[in-house]
């Protein structure tokens, strides 16, 4: 009997990546194969499929999570949060991975797990060099990686330039992560010359695509007019935009907005009806709202914001905008103080605990 494995395993999860017979646990032709030997490569085969049909689930959740615009630190979790629920060790995904480095979305994976020493050691270096094989094969997530490597000088000597070239070249494909970053750079002139105008064109248009961090910055640029015309109301707009997308510092600064009554006076010609509906979405033409206010600190604080922890262990202090919390407030001060929090923070916890802890 003349068996081909290849075909045993038809239909192989990974046959679009070309993975190699060694990766798939196959062997060339057997002739003469016997029954109890053709049983346990079978076996193998079966364990192999499992493991490689499992593995595009993790490439597959890794784009999607870069597509999500999520930060590396829950990219990182969600990985690891993913290889303990299949029972895989990360230094073996990262073999597996590693193995497949020449494979275009296998290096931008690979790239990500030397960034974050997922499997292996953090080396920034070997992270940069697979960023860069992924994004000149024209992979999106390379390039918006690479770009940020050449921005920082992570894994490479760091050059504006071509930070810049690489933004506008993800961006111009319609990466979304790319166009606001590219935005940054025409925002604080890196790689390029500065230019309010096109920074703000290209942060409304990954707003309007729902990237929290664009939203946030399509505020502030209202606001200040940066790049457009000053528009209080639509400034806030986009700030609550961003908060809930869960952009900390936008939930900072619509907080803000809320406890300070910023540009209340300007709208008081708006009818009490409107005012109303307007004031307690936008927080325009009504009094200032410390309840609201103290709500998108909160919101700050609960994305680990060390600054709306302090603003809320502010708020527990005092009882503006919430409940008097002793309690609360001490225990936000610390989330605040071990996030490396000012001398400030130290000074006010050590005042609540001498004075009224007790």
């Amino acid at each position: 009997m003349g068996t081909h494995c290849n075909e045993i395993s038809r239909g192989f999860a990974f046959a679009p990546f070309d993975l190699t017979y060694r990766y798939r646990g196959l062997e060339p032709i057997v002739v003469d194969l016997p029954i109890s030997q053709l049983r346990l490569l079978l076996q193998k085969q079966q364990n192999c499929y499992e493991k490689c049909s499992a593995l595009t689930q993790l490439l597959s959740l890794f784009t999607s999570l870069k597509n999500s615009w999520k930060n590396d630190k829950v990219i990182e979790t969600e990985l690891y949060n993913w290889m303990t629920t299949n029972r895989f060790e990360p230094e073996m995904i990262f073999r597996i991975v590693y193995n497949e480095r020449n494979h275009v979305k296998f290096a931008s994976l690979l790239a990500f797990f030397y960034m974050r020493g997922i499997g292996t050691n953090v080396n920034a270096e070997e992270a940069f060099h697979f960023s860069y094989f992924a994004a000149s094969k024209g992979d999106l997530i390379g390039q918006n990686d690479v770009a940020c490597c050449y921005q920082f000088g992570t894994g490479t000597i760091k050059n504006e330039r071509k930070a810049f070239y690489w933004f506008r070249k993800c961006a111009k494909e319609g990466n979304v992560a790319g166009i606001f970053n590219l935005g940054s750079c025409y925002y604080h002139g890196i790689g390029t010359t500065e230019r309010h105008d096109k920074a703000f064109d290209c942060f409304l248009k990954a707003a309007e695509a729902g990237f929290g961090a664009a939203q946030g910055c399509v505020g502030f640029c209202y606001r200040h007019g940066k790049g457009t015309k000053p528009d209080l109301k639509t400034a806030l707009y986009w700030y609550e935009q961003a908060s809930n997308s869960g952009n900390a510092q936008a939930q900072l600064k619509l907080a803000y907005c809320y406890q300070q009554g910023i540009g209340l006076k300007k709208r008081r010609r708006i009818c009490r009806k409107t005012i109303y509906k307007v004031g307690e979405k936008y927080g325009l033409g009504i009094k200032k709202n410390d309840v609201t206010g103290f709500y998108w600190h909160l919101q700050s604080a609960k994305c680990g914001n060390a600054r709306g922890q302090n603003n809320v262990a502010r708020s527990y202090k005092s009882g503006q905008g919430t409940v008097r919390d002793v309690h609360e407030a001490i225990r936000y001060y610390r989330q605040a103080i071990s996030q490396g929090g000012n001398s400030h923070v130290y000074s006010e916890l050590k005042s609540l605990l001498l004075n009224e802890w007790w």
